[in-house]
């Protein structure tokens, strides 16, 4: 039988003494398969995934058909990128509730960035039968038709957000990127410093905002907005993209300072502080840069052997990192003169052997 207490504390979010509940009464009877879910679900509340994993883990042991253990650690899965487990839970979730909304929207999100459209709007379209005014599922659907640029269903859908949602943010960046498509500038500006007043620190609206000064081409204006995302520890991906985007718009100097910017975040995320990534942010970090002619050039060999020795980057290290190089076509893109700037420490090293050499032997 549920605790009427219990649901009381779980309706009005009182998660402190919810969990204090579920953990006496989990203590008492491990194998309550409502307190296991219930407290998993406060767990995904709070972002603590892994210990919501064991909660629906154990809940499943126990139920293997709990649609709310099924389909919530299915969404788990689909935060973590693991789509096809993901997959596995939700399909398993909708074989039991076929019209469960959550399911369908959130099984249609995966195959969106999967670039599963058909399958992902059949999903979403469901969804929306059941309950029209999904948000989740019309930002969805409404990148999916900007995707495939139905600019106009895409407004439709995102409009509908906003209108019961004046600050939704996640549909004023749609609304943004729907109208950047379409080259109405100033209508997608309007809606990123909306974003920028109801939350100053968030970096990615200035992201945005710099890639519409690119095709702006205010370099001034997306040099400013770069700057600021700096400050605001963007994640490294989105500085990546940013970065490609530049160099497709051929802003050189923007590419190569989001790229610099990208890999200073990846060392502070530790996602995989790679060796490549520690060996190109001592360069950008130490070295003078200056462009001329679309080309970016670095000077100074002996501050680069001096930051690699700081940072215990050995010559077998930098082989390493030149075998890389080698191995992926794509990075001499993001750092056009790496190849050049190791040449150069190279020769100098031999010049200084060959000079060191010929004093021994003059002895």
């Amino acid at each position: 039988m549920k605790d009427l207490k219990l649901l009381k504390l779980l309706n009005n979010k009182q998660f402190t003494e919810a969990l204090q509940m579920l953990d006496a009464m989990l203590i008492k009877a491990p194998d309550n398969v409502f307190a296991l879910t219930s407290r998993g679900e406060i767990y995904c509340q709070k972002h603590q995934w892994e210990k919501a994993l064991v909660d629906f883990n154990a809940a499943l042991s126990l139920e293997p058909d709990n649609v709310v253990a099924l389909a919530s650690r299915g969404d788990i899965y689909r935060i973590k990128n693991k789509f096809d487990k993901a997959l596995i839970d939700l399909s398993a979730t909708l074989s039991l509730e076929p019209d469960n909304v959550v399911a369908l929207t959130r099984r249609g999100e995966i195959y969106r960035q999967e670039k599963q459209f058909e399958k992902a709007l059949v999903d979403l379209d469901a969804a929306l039968s059941h309950r029209s005014d999904n948000a989740d599922a019309l930002r969805v659907r409404g990148d999916i038709y900007r995707q495939q640029m139905q600019f106009e269903k895409a407004l439709v859908d995102v409009n509908k957000v906003l209108g019961s949602r004046r600050n939704d943010q996640s549909a004023l960046k749609l609304r943004s990127k729907i109208n950047r498509d379409q080259h109405c500038f100033e209508e997608a500006l309007t809606d990123i410093n909306k974003l920028l007043e109801i939350n100053p620190k968030n970096a990615e609206p200035f992201l945005l905002r710099c890639k519409i000064h690119l095709l702006q081409k205010q370099a001034d204006k997306a040099f400013a907005d770069l700057k600021t995302t700096g400050k605001l520890a963007p994640s490294s991906k989105r500085l990546k993209k940013l970065s490609a985007f530049a160099y497709e718009q051929s802003h050189i100097q923007v590419a190569v300072i989001a790229e610099e910017q990208a890999l200073k975040q990846q060392l502070k995320e530790k996602q995989a502080p790679s060796l490549l990534a520690l060996c190109k942010s001592a360069f950008f970090q130490h070295e003078p840069v200056i462009y001329t002619s679309g080309e970016v050039f670095r000077q100074d060999v002996s501050a680069v052997r001096s930051t690699l020795s700081e940072l215990n980057i050995t010559s077998v290290a930098l082989a390493c990192m030149r075998s890389y190089f080698n191995g992926d076509q794509s990075a001499a893109v993001f750092a056009p003169s790496i190849f050049n700037q190791l040449d150069l420490v190279d020769l100098e090293d031999r010049r200084q052997s060959l000079l060191q050499n010929g004093a021994t032997n003059g002895k």
